[in-house]
């Protein structure tokens, strides 16, 4: 069976002392726990490149209407088109230009 974090930490207030094998699998621990944040810490940086990557590629439209006001693309209110004037919507544009956003 495999040691865990809290064995290890109840073995330790236990016995106030940790056996040979004990300090070999903590230090093993503290290394992989140490590099596989590291690896997380990079993939994560990757993802943030590519999401601003692709932000920068969305056309405007797409980051004003889809993104910034998800009103005017609620689906199912109002008529594309003909944005209804009892919904307040502020950006109508995005539904009158006709841009295929509702697909089907």
């Amino acid at each position: 069976g495999h040691h865990t974090w809290n064995d290890l930490l109840q073995s330790q207030q236990g016995h106030k002392q940790l056996t040979e094998q004990d300090k070999v699998f903590l230090e093993q621990y503290k290394a992989q726990k140490g590099a596989e944040m590291l690896q997380y810490k990079n993939e994560l940086g990757q993802l943030k490149l590519r999401i601003y990557q692709a932000q920068s590629d969305i056309p405007l439209w797409v980051r004003n209407c889809g993104v910034g006001r998800g009103r005017c693309l609620s689906m199912g209110q109002g008529t594309p088109g003909k944005p209804d004037s009892s919904e307040d919507v502020g950006q109508g544009p995005c539904l009158a230009e006709g841009v295929g956003i509702q697909a089907g």
